[in-house]
């Protein structure tokens, strides 16, 4: 996931957040990947233990599949977990 700056208001106990993201992702087995865009609206209240999420809204910008054999990576970025 991939977050770009966002908009951040606080108004005493609450805020109102806006963030764009694009959201990249291979299934296990498949030669695509999945590329999302769109935006998340986060409306947070300060209780006693912290901040918390009270609701999340997602808004679909657009998605596309592209096929992984046409992505230029460089092999040596990739290694497998330990």
């Amino acid at each position: 996931m991939i977050e770009h700056g966002g908009l951040i208001q606080i108004d005493g106990d609450r805020v109102v957040a806006r963030w764009s993201t694009i959201e990249l992702g291979i299934r296990h087995s498949s030669d695509q990947l999945n590329v999302i865009f769109g935006r998340y609206e986060d409306f947070l209240s300060r209780l006693p233990e912290g901040w918390r999420f009270a609701r999340r809204i997602f808004t679909l910008a657009g998605r596309t599949l592209l096929d992984t054999s046409k992505i230029q990576s460089n092999p040596k970025f990739y290694r497998p977990l330990a």
